[in-house]
């Protein structure tokens, strides 16, 4: 890599010597000046580019040592590299993991959010990968990241977010294992005049623990509580409401809403007359796009009915934990009436179209009619016959090379 030897308001009197590394080479590859002015005072910088050769991979230390410039003698402090953030950035990049709230209930699902903060004159590059363990939270994807710009003591910042939802199933206080975010941030430049390039120094930011308290569910009221918190709707619905015997119904039951469906096993369960066959296939889970806590469940059961008469279908009822009130609910889908008429007689088929109603048949005691002969066809017209009779004078046709003159 390269190591920068930077006088500032002073130059080098003679070549300066760099300390002996065992197993590192230093070869001085470039040397420049140049001048910057900021709030109206001139600085004067003179670099030296030394490229810098290990034998070894790990952190190198470069003591420190003392260096003879027109100014007298100056202090060079240590150096080890990769050894984490480089002075001067310490502030330059910071993150923070918030949770909407410091308590949530038991299979409650809460807003989860990630934000990086840095400079701007620093900020380089992102990575577009956060390095987070989530165990034991079940959360989503991170959503794309949403930058806006502050200013903060007259310093221009980025402010990074990505959001996510996540859930725990475990009561206690839990302590969230920090995300790490790597930041390529620029902290300078090499070279000179037209030919600088920004030297960039990768950072590894790290965000706080947050800590979060879950609390357990109340003693449950309702009977045919499953397990589900959070908010949900149930729809049933029966078509058609009127059919023959033999005719099939479809009963369609649908469970939708934001909860712990990781931990939902499935609808509530159905009761029909034994009147009805039944046919149910497997219920199908339609997760919203992107979404691990908003899934549409349906079940279509297919009634065929064996006898005629009123059936009453549901109501159905659904029991779950509200944790906006802290209490438990339970929907209800209404019930409804089905009703089963007799067969429909077979429909008689009538082979010649347009004509009326089959005759009705003969009744067994009445002799049978002598049946007519059939009628023989007249000949169709039309068909050619004999040549016909006489002449005329007519034209012989053309030849191909007088059609084509």
């Amino acid at each position: 890599s390269e190591l920068v030897l930077t006088f500032e308001n002073c130059a080098p009197d003679g070549d300066p010597v760099l300390p002996n590394v065992d197993g590192v080479q230093f070869a001085l590859t470039q040397t420049g000046t140049r001048t910057e002015f900021n709030n109206f005072k001139r600085s004067d910088y003179v670099q030296l580019t030394y490229r810098m050769r290990a034998r070894s991979a790990g952190a190198i230390t470069i003591p420190a040592f003392d260096v003879k410039t027109d100014k007298g003698s100056m202090h060079v402090a240590a150096l080890t590299t990769g050894s984490g953030r480089p002075a001067g950035l310490d502030n330059a990049a910071t993150s923070r993991l918030l949770p909407a709230n410091a308590t949530v209930w038991a299979g409650e699902v809460f807003p989860l959010t990630y934000t990086l903060d840095v400079i701007r004159r620093n900020f380089s590059q992102l990575s577009p990968t956060i390095d987070w363990t989530a165990t034991p939270l079940i959360t989503e994807e991170w959503t794309k990241p949403e930058a806006t710009e502050t200013v903060v003591n007259g310093e221009s910042r980025f402010n990074i977010v990505y959001k996510s939802r996540a859930l725990a199933k475990t009561p206690g206080v839990l302590s969230i294992a920090p995300a790490s975010q790597l930041v390529n941030l620029q902290t300078g430049s090499i070279g000179f005049g037209i030919f600088q390039t920004p030297r960039v120094e990768q950072v590894n930011v790290e965000s706080n623990r947050p800590r979060l308290t879950i609390r357990a569910l109340p003693a449950p009221d309702p009977v045919n509580f499953s397990g589900a918190v959070g908010e949900f709707k149930l729809v049933s619905k029966v078509v058609p409401e009127t059919a023959a015997v033999g005719e099939p119904v479809t009963w369609t039951l649908e469970l939708s809403g934001t909860g712990n469906w990781p931990d939902i096993g499935g609808l509530p369960s159905r009761e029909v007359s034994n009147d009805f066959q039944v046919v149910q296939p497997k219920a199908k889970r339609t997760p919203a796009e992107g979404k691990l806590f908003d899934v549409t469940l349906a079940e279509d059961v297919v009634l065929v009915p064996t006898k005629a008469g009123a059936y009453t279908l549901g109501p159905i009822n659904f029991s779950y934990f509200d944790p906006k009130s802290g209490t438990y609910k339970t929907i209800s889908a209404p019930r409804t009436t089905l009703n089963i008429t007799a067969p429909n007689a077979p429909k008689l088929f009538n082979p010649v179209p347009g004509a009326g109603p089959a005759e009705p048949a003969a009744s067994a005691l009445e002799p049978a009619k002598p049946s007519a002969a059939p009628a023989v066809p007249a000949a169709p017209a039309g068909i050619p016959r004999d040549p016909l009779p006489g002449s005329d004078p007519v034209r012989v046709p053309m030849d191909t090379p007088s059609l084509l003159l």
